[in-house]
């Protein structure tokens, strides 16, 4: 079986014509083509494909998750970011309190040698 399914050209097994899977909009689409009594090359016809409401969905979850610009995997380079960002400000401000805690305990220490026993 040969054919082609909204003008591209499908791969045909057994009673079934496929769309290549690299195709933006069949992806693979397969159809059963059941004629009997035929064994010849024979034109049975066009077969036309129009996306629907699945199809949609799902080309609009490939382009949001799509790694290099979707919409989903630049959120999450930039809430990555953010962490990064945070991270460092973290690591200063616990080296300000760990310099902070460092004199209140000299500061402690020289007070009880001061009042002493």
């Amino acid at each position: 079986m040969a054919g082609t399914i909204n003008g591209v050209a499908a791969t045909g097994q057994g009673q079934y014509l496929s769309a290549p899977l690299s195709d933006p909009t069949l992806a693979g689409l397969s159809v059963q083509v059941t004629t009997p009594n035929i064994s010849t090359l024979t034109d049975l016809g066009s077969l036309s494909y129009q996306p629907g409401i699945a199809q949609s969905l799902t080309s609009l979850a490939s382009a949001m998750s799509d790694p290099t610009k979707g919409e989903l995997t630049q959120t999450v380079k930039n809430l990555q970011s953010q962490s990064s960002g945070l991270t460092s400000q973290i690591d200063f401000y616990a080296n300000i309190v760990s310099q902070e805690q460092t004199m209140l305990q000299s500061r402690y220490a020289n007070l009880e040698q001061t009042i002493g026993p």
